[in-house]
């Protein structure tokens, strides 16, 4: 229990780290990210990565291992997180763009139907879980480990599914005008719950 409570924070910890230094970014931040540059989306997901990945590096050096394989779950989980989330990044947003797109006809309306909202709180929840996954998987190619590549993969593809669900609901909450959300604050929540989750 207290593995998985580290693994978390740490997690956790790393998607609020990324998120702090990507969201001044107006370029990697736009108010519509369908429409972000393929470029801008693999910036976007390699620096979530790189920061998720080496907190949880630092969360496996501090299980306990040899000064050695320390140093090692630090410095390979840098790369590694910075394809995984690259890539996770590049194939969410692929599934998500299009079912973004027939929820709303190419267009963003301000309060979308029924039907827009289920897609769109699909699409968005399976975008997050590719990201997730893919992140979950660096992890466990990090450190070599077949138990925690499925673990990371699972916990990255719920953890990744929630972030966007809440991401999602959030969206369609300002849509209604019913509250005004910041979309910083949306952006928050999706990278930290799918960070902390990979370290279940």
């Amino acid at each position: 229990m207290q593995r998985v409570f580290r693994y978390t924070i740490f997690g956790a910890i790393g998607g609020f780290l990324g998120w702090l230094v990507v969201e001044p970014i107006n370029s990697l931040t736009p108010p519509n990210d369908v429409s972000m540059p393929y470029g801008h989306i693999l910036a976007l997901g390699g620096l979530i990565g790189l920061f998720v990945g080496v907190a949880l590096g630092v969360a496996e050096a501090l299980s306990g291992v040899s000064p050695r394989d320390a140093v090692k779950s630090v410095v390979v989980s840098i790369p590694i997180g910075i394809i995984g989330g690259a890539l996770g990044l590049a194939v969410g947003n692929a599934f998500y763009a299009p079912m973004h797109n027939i929820a709303f006809g190419g267009g963003q309306p301000a309060a979308p139907s029924v039907f827009g909202f289920v897609f769109e709180l699909v699409g968005r929840s399976l975008g997050w879980a590719f990201f997730g996954l893919f992140l979950g998987l660096s992890q466990g190619l990090a450190v070599e480990n077949a138990k925690k590549l499925v673990n990371g993969a699972v916990g990255g593809l719920i953890g990744g599914g929630l972030g966007g669900f809440a991401f999602a609901l959030l969206d369609f909450i300002n849509g209604s005008r019913a509250f005004a959300i910041p979309v910083e604050f949306m952006r928050l929540i999706g990278f930290t719950v799918t960070a902390g989750v990979i370290g279940l």
